[in-house]
């Protein structure tokens, strides 16, 4: 893999036991792209990068959809609670109650 091979060469980036690390910033197209220079060939960026807590990317993106998902659900309670609440305080007028009789 060329990229990978001239990032070893700028010293951008060093084995550190059995891993290669990145030893400056380094931007990339896709963490597939990232994950694919550390392991010398095709990766799954979205599984193969980890935290230090053991969460994959992939993980941390569910995880992070359930969170959007929640707070979209709680914003429209909160129009609809708030909708209410207008109701509440100003409430159509009663209708005009016809006379009968002469």
């Amino acid at each position: 893999m060329v990229q990978r091979k001239k990032l070893i060469e700028e010293g951008g980036l060093v084995q550190n036991g059995d891993k290669y690390v990145f030893t400056k910033d380094t931007e990339f197209s896709s963490p597939s792209s990232a994950a694919a220079v550390i392991h010398g060939g095709s990766a799954n960026g979205l599984t193969a990068w980890v935290n230090s807590g053991g969460q994959s990317l992939k993980e941390l993106q569910r995880k992070i959809s359930q969170i959007e998902r929640r707070l979209t659900d709680h914003d429209e309670q909160i129009i609809e609670l708030v909708n209410l609440i207008k109701q509440l305080l100003n409430p159509e007028p009663p209708p005009k109650k016809r006379r009968i009789g002469y």
